[in-house]
């Protein structure tokens, strides 16, 4: 629910964690988080 496919990216997803962004990559079997940022800031600097 809280997990989405970001458009335009192949393997870009975010969490949303009230109003904080996770954002990671999916790469076969790893996860890799890369950015934690205010809802504000996240699109601008993710991915």
């Amino acid at each position: 629910k809280n997990i989405k496919k970001l458009k335009g990216e192949e393997n870009a997803y975010r969490i949303r964690l009230g109003d904080y962004r996770i954002g990671f990559f999916i790469k076969g079997d790893t996860i890799i988080f890369s950015r934690v940022l205010h809802r504000r800031e996240f699109y601008r600097y993710f991915p």
